[in-house]
């Protein structure tokens, strides 16, 4: 199997842009921070003020890493595979986790955010960050790639159809050879 970035198409290439994006996202931004008012507090008992998207996330957090992965899956197998199959495969997976992931994070972010818990009842809402939006606009890029790629499979222009081995099934046709 080789390489050939002339493969993927403007779907998978999307995908792969925002699966690098979401991956690094959710891992080295900060997607929540804590209300302004107890900063001081947290940093004088010596608790982190800000956390990234695995760091907070429950299961959400091993979904985005899976739809991640799952992107970047998808943009090699295009560039791999001379034939549809495969990336059409990972893309018909990928669409509806990334249909689940774009729909689970803007609840998160936009209705449901998390809130700071601590004794005696005090606490809040926490701050949404940049890295939340960002992963967001990244799950959203993915889900745009897929549904591009869906949109429109079909055998490369540079890959002829010679190059993929067929197989006819059934008897041989009259005057065909042994």
């Amino acid at each position: 199997m080789s390489l050939s970035l002339s493969r993927p198409r403007a779907g998978e290439w999307l995908a792969l842009l925002g699966s690098v994006g979401l991956t690094v996202t959710l891992f080295a931004a900060h997607w929540y921070a804590a209300p302004a008012r107890f900063r001081a507090s947290l940093l004088a008992l010596g608790e982190p003020v800000s956390a990234s998207g695995w760091q907070t996330f429950g299961w959400l957090g091993p979904l985005c890493l899976l739809v991640g992965l799952l992107g970047i899956a998808a943009f090699l197998l295009a560039a791999g595979c001379a034939s549809p199959a495969m990336p059409v495969i990972s893309v018909t997976l990928l669409m509806p986790l990334a249909l689940v992931l774009v729909l689970a994070l803007a609840v998160r972010e936009l209705v449901a955010r998390p809130a700071l818990q601590l004794p005696a009842g005090a606490g809040g809402p926490l701050q949404t960050l940049g890295g939340a939006y960002l992963g967001l606009g990244c799950a959203l890029l993915i889900a745009l790639g897929a549904w591009l790629c869906l949109r429109r499979d079909a055998v490369a222009p540079g890959d002829a159809p010679v190059l993929i081995e067929t197989f006819r099934i059934g008897p041989p046709s009259p005057g065909a050879e042994a």
